[in-house]
């Protein structure tokens, strides 16, 4: 059986069950990050946090996961910095397909924070963390990691997610018609704080 096929029926035997579904998918990340780590030389370590001034985006399932790991463990984070995020140029970048990363380093670099990173550089969130975050990866000297976007050009980065996880998110929603697609991190976490049908169960 080719991945794919694993892939299609792993999917369609979860379908029913969204909090397993992105354990899985989890899971599968888990186990091709350390694939990555075998052939690459991956430079990010606990504490460097540039990336975590980017923008991310996630699905329902994802948000899902994490409202529950944040009311479980009492995790704080900063709702001022999600609010501010969710207004930057009066929420234009609410579709993914109309967003520019360019766009999101206009704004004051305190402001793209986010809003699970702590004080002392660490994600509050890290084992549930956005499958986008989970799957980046910088392979380039940890000192060409900047946020301003000239430097960025320097960065080499190993995307696992695109190869990885992206296939399995499509896959899903064939299968799951309400799925809904990823918007910004900022965004879907203030609906699903305002929505308790987002929390997996």
């Amino acid at each position: 059986m080719s991945f794919e096929q694993q892939l299609e029926q792993e999917v369609r035997n979860l379908k029913d069950r969204p909090k397993d579904l992105i354990l899985f998918m989890h899971q599968m990340l888990n186990l091709a990050v350390e694939d990555v780590k075998k052939t690459f030389s991956v430079t990010c370590k606990k504490g460097c946090s540039h990336c975590c001034y980017m923008p991310v985006s996630a699905n329902k399932m994802e948000v899902g996961l994490i409202l529950e790991y944040i009311k479980e463990e009492k995790v704080e984070f900063s709702t001022e910095r999600m609010n501010k995020q969710i207004n930057f140029e009066k929420g234009r970048y609410k579709n993914p397909e109309n967003f520019s990363p360019a766009d999101w380093v206009k704004n004051p670099i305190e402001d793209r924070k986010c809003m699970f990173l702590t004080d002392e550089g660490l994600c509050s969130i890290y084992s549930v963390r956005p499958l986008e975050c989970k799957g980046h990866f910088v392979v380039s000297p940890v000192e060409q990691c900047v946020t301003d976007t000239e430097e960025q050009k320097r960065v080499q980065t190993v995307g696992v997610y695109p190869i990885y996880t992206r296939p399995m998110i499509l896959e899903a929603y064939k299968w799951i018609p309400d799925l809904s697609l990823p918007e910004l991190l900022p965004h879907m976490m203030k609906k699903g704080l305002e929505n308790d049908n987002l929390v997996c169960d």
